[in-house]
């Protein structure tokens, strides 16, 4: 009997199947991509944000902003990367394109 799960990240179901009952303490974590996208996403809102209101009561609004800005962008890029560059967004073959 086999335990199919979905690693961490984007790599799909094939890169964390395990033998469940031959190797339980050696199982990798795993989670559902969804599940990691949501958590990837909230903490790039969530963690920037407290550090851009933490460092804006210290007096040091500017690195603040720019700290915001890097976190927030940065997921961004880690969302791009894992989630949406690997899609296939492509039109129907047969088009008019030449």
């Amino acid at each position: 009997m086999t335990n199919a799960r979905v690693a961490v990240g984007t790599r799909g179901e094939d890169a964390c199947r395990t033998e469940a009952l031959t190797r339980p303490e050696r199982e990798p974590p795993c989670m559902d991509s969804r599940v990691a996208l949501g958590l990837v996403v909230a903490a790039g809102v969530v963690v920037p944000g407290v550090a851009n209101y933490f460092l804006y009561q210290a007096g040091y609004s500017t690195v603040g902003t720019a700290v915001w800005a890097v976190g927030y962008a940065s997921m961004a890029v880690v969302v791009w990367y894992g989630w949406i560059r690997p899609l296939d967004l492509t039109g129907p073959g047969g088009g008019t394109e030449p």
